[in-house]
């Protein structure tokens, strides 16, 4: 079962094993035809450039990694709601996502793999969606994520993992913190498998408070110095240290001064059994002392 597309194309609805596909207009495009077998480099090269492309229902056996070259999905500024966005809903996939089946897909403001028997998700699956603003993973059966997921995607504000049964470990969760570091809206409270919140486990047993909370400082014991505190430990230590260093200075100069001037030299005491007044006042004449 096929139907012709012609003239134009703005979004594309593929209902995959059925092969029903329709379009409505925006961008014009040769006219081509869909069959039940879709060839990626034939279907794209008449379509070119999606504002949305959902592929809904059915099973599809492989992906293979090329399987966008030639399509650029992204939003249509003159529809009346640019997306930019591929969706795969409620379907079955026979094998894994390809690492790299989106990397052509650069321009694409979001996608949604919802609900299509997910079990992983490559480290770099977004590596190459850089003008991405929101992930959807919902219903999926994934226990983790990679932490690196999201490295280089700074767009990102939302990620939708409703009904995604997370194996709650420390490692397992530690893209929690990712997301609460780079402020990604998550939809959908984090529930592990076991039922438990994932969130506050995660908060609970992974997470070391630092007795500084959110203020930079350094953890000594139980107690924290703050970092104006040290900063001005610190300028006191190299005070008293240059003070002591000019005091050792000036005590060596004098010395060495004092040495070097005969005229400072110090009077020799007076011969034993003198009188000290008597040599004091010897040579003096008219004094009129008896």
């Amino acid at each position: 079962m096929a139907e012709m597309m012609n003239g134009f194309i703005g979004i594309a609805i593929i209902s995959v094993w059925l092969g029903v596909t329709y379009g409505i207009p925006t961008y014009p495009t040769p006219s081509c035809s869909v069959s039940e077998e879709i060839d990626s480099v034939y279907l794209y090269s008449c379509i070119a450039i999606l504002n949305k492309l959902t592929i809904r229902g059915g099973t599809i056996s492989t992906i293979d990694a090329a399987a966008f070259t030639g399509l650029s999905i992204q939003p249509v500024a003159n529809y009346p709601e640019p997306m930019g966005q591929l969706s795969f809903q409620k379907l079955t996939l026979g094998s894994a996502l390809p690492a790299t089946v989106f990397s052509n897909l650069g321009a694409a403001r979001w996608i949604k793999l919802e609900n299509i028997g997910l079990t992983s998700v490559d480290s770099s699956l977004f590596s190459s969606n850089t003008a991405i603003r929101g992930i959807s993973l919902r219903d999926n059966a994934i226990t983790t994520l990679p932490d690196s997921l999201f490295n280089g995607l700074d767009g990102l504000s939302e990620l939708d993992q409703s009904n995604v049964p997370w194996d709650c470990s420390c490692g397992n969760l530690a893209f929690l913190s990712t997301l609460r570091k780079n402020n990604i809206n998550v939809i959908g409270a984090p529930v592990c498998s076991t039922g438990e919140n994932a969130d506050n486990y995660y908060n609970s047993s992974c997470v070391t408070n630092s007795v500084c909370g959110d203020t930079p400082g350094l953890a000594i014991g139980g107690n924290c110095m703050f970092i104006g505190m040290l900063i001005g430990l610190i300028i006191i230590a190299i005070g008293l240290i240059f003070a002591i260093v000019a005091l050792g200075l000036t005590c060596h100069l004098r010395k060495k001064i004092a040495l070097q001037d005969p005229k400072r030299k110090k009077k020799a005491p007076p011969p034993p059994g003198s009188n000290p007044r008597n040599v004091a006042n010897k040579g003096r004449r008219g004094s009129g002392w008896v």
